[in-house]
């Protein structure tokens, strides 16, 4: 098992049902991973600034958890606007 695969079965737990990520590099792994999941749906995103307010937006009003990545699991750094919202993946979305 790779590591996306173990994270989407981690998702799938916790009752994930929609995960974002842009159409770039930095979130192909993690799509190709969801790709095979039955029970999350993955939503790709033009902009990967958008990635995180449209995860958390669902989250609001689905009041259902959902999942936004756009960032390399190894230890690359975060690249695009998408990074200076990256900090809000361990906040609340209602804080």
């Amino acid at each position: 098992m790779r590591v996306y695969e173990a994270i989407v079965k981690g998702l799938e737990v916790v009752g994930v049902d929609a995960a974002f990520g842009g159409a770039g590099e930095n979130a192909a792994s993690l799509m190709r991973a969801l790709k095979h999941s039955t029970k999350i749906k993955p939503m790709i995103v033009r902009y990967e600034q958008a990635v995180w307010f449209m995860a958390c937006g669902y989250a609001i009003y689905s009041n259902r958890p959902s999942a936004a990545g756009n960032v390399k699991v190894d230890n690359s750094a975060l690249r695009g606007p998408g990074e200076c919202h990256a900090g809000d993946q361990n906040r609340s979305c209602t804080d």
